[in-house]
Formats: C-alpha cells, structure tokens, sequence
C-alpha cells in the first residue's frame, strides 16, 4: 500500500472518529495503518484510548501484549496477555502468546502449560506444534521435539519450517537418513 494512500486513509478514519468517538472499529482501523508504517508509539496510543473507552476490548489488549513483546518487554507482555485471558479464557491465541513469553524467558514448565491450553482449545493449529517442538529443541529434549514436529507435520505437511527443524533434530540424534528426507523436502519445497 502506497504511503499517500495510506495518510488519506488515515485521515478519512480520523474524521470518522471525531464523528463517532465511540466506534471501537476505527481504532483498530486506525492503529493498523499506523503498523504499516511502523509507528508503533502511535499504535500503543490508540489502543491506550480505546481501553480508556472499552476496557475488555480483547484484541487491543493482545496486539499490546504482541507490541511488548517485540519491543521485548516480557512482564509487560505478560501483563497484556493475563489480562485477556481472564476475559476470554478460552481463547488459544492468548495461551499461545503466553507460552512465547514464558519460552522468551527461558520458563520451560509455564510455556508448556500455556502452549498446551493452546491445544486444548485449538488441536489443529500446526503453528502450536512447532512452538511445543521448538521448546523442547531449545531445552534439549530432541526424542519429544521430533515428536511434536511430527504433530505438527501430520497437520501440515508442506510447512517449511517443522521440516528444518525437523531436519535439525533427526540429525543431533544422528537420524542422517530421516534430517536428509528433511532437507530435501525443504528444497522441494523452496527451490530457489
């Protein structure tokens, strides 16, 4: 999207925010295109008003838990996300989000658990797998990584990236043969 394009939309959502300052929709509207364009200071300013406006607006309140943890804030990360979830708690995203935090800050057992409420209440995510595995991998379990690669695989068949690391695993377990299928599945995959 062209940067012109953008500030007209920006404009036109602003205006309709001064006619209805109550409307939730153009917030998010308004702090996507501030995400294009990578304004985040901009973007954490329009959520902080929507909660001013809706404080269980669940969305705001993860994509602030998602800006912290870019920005590598963890406790405020955490903050974010164990205030949506006592909104929504059953929502796989949220648990989902948590595991990468706690995985960030190297706390094996409660990324676990939250990944894990994540499968609970969404078993058919294969991105949830892959996170499971990679967890393992970091803690050097390679026998339960492969296990959720595989999950994950069975899911997914194509997906790039639990082939890598898939790939990876089957070889510090000197599984050559099975790392080298890996590999050559990824090549297919990606020729270039």
């Amino acid at each position: 999207m062209a940067e012109q394009d953008i500030k007209k939309q920006i404009d036109e959502i602003m205006l309709a925010m001064a006619k209805d300052p109550k409307n939730a929709t153009n917030y998010h509207e308004l702090a996507r295109l501030y995400a294009i364009q990578g304004k985040y200071d901009s973007v954490v300013s329009i959520y902080e008003s929507l909660l001013n406006i809706y404080p269980n607006d669940v969305q705001a309140i993860i994509n602030l838990g998602g800006i912290s943890f870019y920005n590598k804030d963890y406790q405020k990360a955490l903050d974010y996300y164990e205030k949506a979830v006592q909104i929504e708690p059953r929502n796989y995203l949220i648990y989902f989000n948590l595991g990468n935090v706690y995985a960030e800050m190297r706390n094996f057992t409660k990324s676990l658990h939250n990944y894990n409420m994540a499968i609970d209440f969404n078993s058919t995510n294969p991105e949830i797998y892959n996170a499971v595995a990679l967890l393992f991998h970091d803690f050097d379990d390679y026998v339960e990584a492969a296990a959720y690669y595989e999950k994950a695989l069975a899911l997914e068949p194509d997906n790039l990236n639990a082939h890598v690391d898939l790939g990876n695993v089957c070889f510090k377990l000197y599984d050559y043969e099975n790392a080298l299928n890996h590999y050559e599945k990824v090549f297919e995959l990606r020729p270039e």
